[in-house]
């Protein structure tokens, strides 16, 4: 299978979200699967792409609207662009899986893309964890 994990942040930031994401990437690897990260590009210095522990990882300004002016025409300006950008990466990689891991604006991306995509969509419950 070819899967996408869609976290809310992954390394180099250290913390439970990215730690389990980083798990179950090389879990996923290890049975055979076709594996791709796929999160936030913050902080802003980090490279679009690169690869860790043998997994590549992809980085999108992933942007939800914001209260302040500012946040809401970032998003308005931007967020039709990196969602055709993320499909495109979905589709280069001919996902079949894309597992959102801790819901935050990944979250916003991958529900918008469900529905123009031929892929399933994985969206643990805090009760599976």
């Amino acid at each position: 299978m070819r899967i996408a994990i869609l976290p809310s942040a992954y390394q180099p930031s250290i913390g439970g979200v990215e730690e389990l994401s980083r798990q179950l990437a090389l879990a996923y690897k290890e049975h055979g699967h076709h594996v791709i990260v796929v999160t936030n590009r913050w902080p802003r210095h980090l490279p679009a792409h690169e690869v860790l522990d043998g997994i590549d990882v992809h980085r999108l300004p992933l942007r939800t609207q914001h209260r302040s002016m500012k946040g809401r025409l970032s998003h308005a300006l931007t967020h039709r662009r990196v969602e055709r950008a993320l499909q495109r990466l979905l589709e280069r990689h001919h996902i079949d899986v894309f597992h959102v891991q801790c819901v935050s604006r990944n979250a916003e991306y991958a529900l918008r893309l469900r529905v123009r995509l031929p892929a399933g969509l994985v969206v643990p419950s805090p009760r599976d964890l």
